[in-house]
C-alpha cells in the first residue's frame, strides 16, 4: 500500500484511477488514509473506483478517515465505493463517511456499494440521505442497501424524500434487495419521486426478496414508469 501510493502520486496526467483490494489483509485505517493523501496530489483526478469490499482491518473509524480523505481531492466528479460485506460495521461508519460526502457537491457520479452490512439501521440510512441533500449536481447515482434489514417504512420514506430533490438526475440504481420490513406503501412513495424527476432516462430497481412488497406494489411502479416520457432503459428486480 505504501508504494503504491507513492507511485501513483506522481503520475500527475491520470484523471481515472480504479483500485481493487477485495478481501486484502493488507488495507486497513492508517493506510487507506496514506493512500488518499496520495492521491490528493493527482489535480487531474476526477474518477476514483475504490473497491474495498470483505477488508475486515477497516473499522467504523476507518470511514469517517475515507471520508475525509476523499474531500482532499478536490478534482472529483465521478466517485464509486465498495464496502460489501464488512462485518461488525454499524451506522456509525456510515455516518462519519457521509459526513464528508456531503462535501463532495461537484460530484457527478455517485456509487455506493454497502451490501451486506447487517447492522446498519434507518440511522445509517438517514445519514445517506443527508449527504445527498448537498449533491445537487449528481446525475448518475446508483445505490445499493441490500440485506439492510433494519431499514423501516418510515425510514425509506424519509430517503425518497431526499431523492426528489435531485432534479439533475438522469440514471438512477436502487438496490433494497432483502429490506424486509418494506411494503406496498413503499411503492406508493418511490412511484411519486420517480415521476417527479423529469430527466431520468435509466432506471434500476431491485427489491427482490422484500416479501410484504406484493403485485399491487409492482404494479404502481410499472404503472410510473410507463408514465415518464423521458426513459430510454429500465432493469426491474421483484423476484423472491
Amino acid at each position: 500500500m505504501k508504494y503504491l501510493g507513492e507511485g501513483l502520486k506522481r503520475a500527475h496526467y491520470l484523471h481515472t484511477i480504479k483500485l481493487e483490494f477485495y478481501r486484502s489483509y493488507k488495507v486497513n485505517d492508517e493506510n487507506i488514509n496514506i493512500l488518499l493523501q496520495d492521491l490528493s496530489i493527482l489535480t487531474n483526478l476526477n474518477t476514483l473506483n475504490l473497491n474495498l469490499s470483505s477488508c475486515e482491518k477497516i473499522s467504523n473509524e476507518g470511514f469517517k478517515v475515507i471520508g475525509e480523505g476523499l474531500t482532499k481531492i478536490t478534482s472529483l466528479r465521478n466517485l464509486s465505493l465498495n464496502f460489501w460485506s464488512i462485518s461488525e460495521i454499524t451506522d456509525r461508519a456510515v455516518k462519519g463517511l457521509c459526513e464528508y460526502l456531503k462535501r463532495l457537491t461537484s460530484l457527478t457520479a455517485l456509487d455506493l456499494n454497502f451490501s451486506d452490512l447487517f447492522y446498519i439501521t434507518d440511522e445509517g440510512l438517514d445519514a445517506v440521505s443527508e449527504a445527498l441533500k448537498a449533491l445537487t449536481s449528481l446525475n448518475n447515482l446508483k445505490l445499493n442497501f441490500s440485506n439492510w434489514e433494519e431499514i423501516t417504512e418510515e425510514g425509506f420514506e424519509n430517503f425518497i424524500e431526499t431523492l426528489k430533490k435531485l432534479t439533475s438526475l438522469n440514471a438512477l440504481d436502487l438496490n433494497f434487495m432483502g429490506c424486509q420490513y418494506l411494503e406496498n406503501e413503499s411503492m406508493n412513495h418511490l412511484s411519486e419521486c420517480l415521476q417527479s424527476l423529469a430527466s431520468l432516462k435509466v432506471i434500476g430497481l431491485n427489491f427482490c426478496r422484500c416479501h410484504e412488497i406484493t403485485d399491487s406494489g409492482f404494479k404502481q411502479i410499472t404503472q410510473c414508469l410507463s408514465i415518464i416520457p423521458s426513459l430510454l432503459s429500465i432493469d426491474l428486480d421483484f423476484s423472491e
